[in-house]
């Protein structure tokens, strides 16, 4: 065997892994959420939306994205393509502002905390 025909079977089995890991955990999902009780359903809804610590972390990855997958290429255009100096620049902005999350939330700089609205009617 070649490695040229072995490269290109890891390829495949990588690839074929993905699309039936993603469809599985889709369908799973689906048969979930399709025979969960309503109120439960609102309850995790409510909980995500109001979960301040993850809407915290999550706008800190997504600004340090945009900000590095702008900056990244500006900085190395003529050594790699361009597509992959966004991707890269995205991912290591956005694990930067994962990391600031985390190193401002350590000494004790908390999110401010909301109360949930409920929607139900009374």
């Amino acid at each position: 065997m070649t490695d040229t025909s072995r490269s290109a079977d890891i390829e495949y089995l990588a690839r074929n892994a993905a699309t039936t890991g993603a469809a599985g955990s889709g369908g799973l999902a689906y048969v979930w959420y399709s025979s969960c009780h309503e109120d439960l359903l609102r309850s995790k809804r409510l909980k995500a939306a109001y979960n301040t610590d993850r809407v915290r972390a999550n706008d800190h990855a997504t600004i340090g994205a945009i900000l590095f997958g702008v900056l990244i290429p500006g900085i190395f255009w003529k050594r790699s393509n361009v597509g992959n100096l966004v991707l890269g620049g995205a991912g290591l902005g956005s694990n930067i502002g994962l990391l600031t999350h985390y190193t401002r939330s350590l000494p004790g700089d908390p999110p401010p905390k909301h109360k949930a609205i409920n929607s139900a009617p009374e």
